[in-house]
């Protein structure tokens, strides 16, 4: 779902009593095909190790931890 304006939404949630935060995942996932990845790569967006080459880390999710 996208919003066209994502403050007034914010400010429509929290006059409702709802608390929101804003999260920015700057993980992508590394596959050919895939159009940010693409968009990324054709742009040279992305961060790079010492070498020059795109740094790629490992993502871990602990969701099956919880109860």
């Amino acid at each position: 779902m996208r919003f066209q304006d994502p403050m007034s939404l914010v400010k429509d949630l929290h006059c409702s009593g709802v608390k929101v935060i804003w999260m920015l995942d700057p993980g992508i996932k590394k596959e050919e095909g895939y159009f940010v990845y693409d968009s990324g790569s054709k742009n040279d967006v992305w961060i790079q190790n010492a070498d020059e080459t795109p740094f790629v880390g490992t993502i871990l999710f602990y969701f099956f931890l919880l109860d």
